[in-house]
């Protein structure tokens, strides 16, 4: 055996003694902790929130102590209270100091009979059960409880059990300092039997790879929906009850757990920021405590080919719904179930059925074309990225629904769906950096007043496709003498074979083309066209390539998609400006397997993250040349190995198994579009208003 199998060895063994260890310390902390606080009554704050020392001070001592055993620091004769810890789940991944816990506790109190009558509660007996979901956090080598969460679930009486048991103990009506007592805040996230709502996991399904739906951990009444039930219960990160560190270790904690990946997202610099710190670092860049940036071709095969065993990071659940059991294809992270939803509707993606829908695009592409001649006699300044999206939403549109929603027509952000799309994609590039707290912010997003993101993206597609459906089931078509669209096409598969597709995949597609099919290919157009203007040599070679091929009769007005793919200097520009500015900025992360990997020459564990930003992959000047920082569209009419190499490492729709699976879409608009707007207008730099010829925003784009 070489020297590097040995050590690869030795850094997986030395990674499972490390998570063994502290699983086992974790656990250890948990018991003892039980033995501590046997004499205490966890029930009595079920409703509150105690944050910092000073809160902890107030519950334990002033409360408890002083209730329960007269004031002093340990047990009085005659009151019991043993609750038995067990049925644990620990989770800790190698290279953090965080870790998870999950346990049950069967809890026996009461009072002896020779107790002093006068004593708080007087004489009584119970039994009690409920489950821990807490974290620990390790400092200066040593563990400790982060944030305590018990969750009682029922209490049961010795005499009469738990059929008719009521609640022992008043819960808090008060907050401190109203009550001298009392917690922080009042939670009413919870309450005792007969509710059996469950506690959520903090973990994930150990063989599919998924969360429990929310709607599976209600409790609704006996043969009543769920929808009938109370909402499920939450863990978030302010149901912290018992966090046993000071506060400040708690906030130092929140902020240093993204460390340059969430601060630089926040602040949408984080593609040209990833850029510089490979320029200085090298090929692997530490963003997050367990998290690497990698810039290297030979990892991109592997992290993103097919059967490697790579899953998509915790860091993609911030973009679906998370109390949606349906699968989401863009965020379903297990490659068998993801496989199987795309599956079925892959067909309409393909490049030879999208063709087949050419004319709608000829429809926006007029409509475009009408109003930038408007612009054009008035003199008027034209924002180019917000008519791009209008153009692309409107494109959309049509491909899917068979109708234009009328962005065109009004220049105007309808429903204000613009805004919502872009509020969703803030909200996930942050939100995935801290992934756990994205069913607390999407549930409280639901139940505002003001629907936004999300929530009103998916609303506006719903009323899209009922609409739709009941057209078609009135054979109501407004274009039917073209090609059948996204939903016509799969509701006429489901009329003839209900088992091949369901509602919720029609609804998955129709949302997910709204949702993802617009802003994408917007930022692409904008890009390319800027790139142009700031490059009046290029724009003049695709002009003369445009103007020879017109003269021939070779390409038509509108241009066909087999023309344009025909032009090679089109195709490369296209390829070029993709190339710039990728529309995604973020790394594509993905969860190292149960083996551990070898990347760029160096060892990751199991469950390290490891991704690939576009951005950084894109200005590499060993594949892309020493002028990978220029627009220069001729790298793509290179030599065939250098183009091939490059093809390579092209990251803009992804790669493997999980591209985009709209990049056929994509491409289509932009060979269709870019020579349409080329042939027809001139463009220059809108110098008087003082606004910032280019000005990008980095979320999940």
């Amino acid at each position: 055996m070489d020297t590097d199998s040995v050590m690869k060895q030795l850094q997986a063994m030395e990674a499972k003694i490390e998570k063994l260890t502290a699983e086992a310390e974790v656990r250890k902390l948990q018991h003892i902790y039980g033995y501590y606080l046997d004499k205490c009554l966890y029930k009595e704050f079920l409703n509150g929130r105690f944050r910092g020392k000073d809160s902890i001070r107030r519950l334990f001592i002033d409360r408890w102590s002083n209730y329960f055993v007269g004031g002093r620091n340990g047990p009085i004769h005659g009151w019991l209270l043993d609750h038995f810890i067990g049925q644990d789940v620990v989770d800790f991944q190698p290279g953090t100091n965080t870790a998870k816990y999950r346990g049950r506790t069967l809890m026996s109190a009461g009072t002896h009979k020779t107790l002093s009558p006068d004593y708080p509660g007087g004489q009584r007996q119970w039994w009690e059960g409920g489950v821990y979901e807490n974290e620990y956090i390790k400092e200066d080598g040593v563990w400790k409880i982060f944030r305590l969460r018990y969750h009682p679930f029922w209490h049961g009486s010795v005499e009469k059990g738990w059929q008719d048991a009521d609640r022992f103990v008043p819960l808090f009506k008060e907050t401190y300092p109203a009550n001298p007592q009392g917690p922080d805040e009042l939670w009413e996230g919870g309450d005792l039997w007969p509710d059996t709502r469950v506690v959520p996991f903090h973990y994930v399904h150990p063989v599919t790879g998924r969360q429990v739906a929310d709607e599976d951990l209600q409790a609704p009444k006996w043969r009543e929906p769920a929808s009938s039930a109370p909402p499920a219960r939450v863990i978030d990160d302010w149901t912290a009850l018992l966090p046993l560190v000071s506060s400040a270790i708690s906030q130092a904690n929140r902020t240093s757990k993204g460390g340059q990946k969430d601060t630089e997202a926040y602040f949408g610099t984080y593609p040209k920021t990833s850029i510089e710190l490979h320029r200085k670092y090298g090929p692997v860049v530490r963003i997050a405590p367990n998290e690497y940036s990698i810039d290297d071709p030979a990892t991109a095969k592997i992290i993103y080919g097919s059967g490697r065993g790579f899953t998509k990071s915790p860091w993609y659940w911030a973009s679906g719904n998370p109390f949606s059991s349906l699968p989401n294809i863009f965020v379903e992270p297990n490659p068998h179930i993801h496989a199987q939803a795309r599956r079925k509707v892959a067909a309409a993606y393909s490049m030879t059925n999208l063709v087949q829908l050419e004319p709608f695009i000829d429809k926006c592409s007029a409509v475009l074309r009408d109003r930038l001649e408007e612009f054009a006699r008035s003199g008027t300044a034209v924002e180019i990225s917000h008519w791009m999206q209008c153009y692309a939403f409107d494109v959309i549109g049509m491909m899917t629904l068979g109708k234009r929603f009328g962005f065109l027509d009004s220049g105007e952000d309808i429903q204000g769906i613009m805004s919502s799309l872009s509020q969703y994609l803030v909200y996930c590039s942050n939100v995935g950096v801290f992934p756990e707290w994205h069913k607390t912010l999407f549930r409280r997003q639901m139940r505002s007043k003001n629907v936004s993101g999300l929530t009103h993206v998916n609303e506006f597609a719903d009323a899209q496709l009922e609409d739709k459906r009941e057209k078609v089931h009135a054979d109501d078509i407004p274009y039917p003498n073209v090609a059948e669209d996204f939903v016509t096409k799969f509701l006429r598969l489901q009329a003839q074979d209900p088992a091949k597709i369901t509602n919720a995949d029609i609804s998955s597609v129709c949302n997910m083309n709204i949702g993802a099919g617009s802003d994408t290919t917007s930022i692409s157009l904008t890009s390319i066209i800027f790139n142009l203007v700031k490059h009046p040599r290029v724009l003049q070679q695709l002009r003369a390539e445009i103007e020879q091929h017109e003269s021939q009769g070779t390409i038509s007005d509108p241009i066909k998609f087999a023309e344009a793919n025909q032009l090679p200097y089109l195709q490369a520009v296209i390829k070029e400006g993709l190339r710039m500015h990728p529309a995604t900025g973020l790394s594509l992360g993905r969860v190292v397997p149960q083996d551990g990997a070898t990347l760029a020459g160096q060892y990751f564990p199991a469950g390290t993250v490891v991704g690939i930003n576009a951005w950084v992959a894109h200005a590499n000047t060993k594949v892309f040349g020493h002028d990978a920082h220029v627009f220069r569209p001729e790298r793509w009419l290179d030599y065939p190995e250098l183009v091939k190499e490059r093809e390579a490492y092209f990251m803009t729709f992804g790669q493997g198994s999980r591209t985009c699976l709209g990049k056929n879409i994509s491409l289509m608009e932009l060979s269709k579009a870019v020579p349409q707007i080329v042939r027809h207008f001139d463009f220059a730099p809108d110098t008087e208003s003082g606004e910032p010829e280019y000005a990008t925003e980095n979320v999940w784009q």
